[in-house]
């Protein structure tokens, strides 16, 4: 994982009202699976990631990520 983006496959989205970013890598157990927020709150950016997930285990990370909340 030298964590080119040719590495991964990307996605844009909307998760409970903000701008988010989601990487799987392309080849499932190497890599990060991440959602990225450019912007939060204040200026604020955050990310959440696992490393070499297994096929079962990106599926949850994916579903858990979706339900990101942010208090306002």
């Amino acid at each position: 994982d030298n964590g080119t983006e040719s590495n991964y496959d990307i996605v844009e989205d909307t998760i409970t009202g903000f701008d988010a970013q989601i990487a799987t890598p392309k080849i499932t157990g190497e890599g990060l699976t991440m959602v990225f927020f450019e912007q939060v709150r204040d200026g604020n950016r955050f990310n959440l990631y696992g490393r070499d997930l297994s096929a079962e285990q990106e599926a949850i990370a994916l579903q858990i990520f979706q339900t990101i909340k942010f208090k306002q």
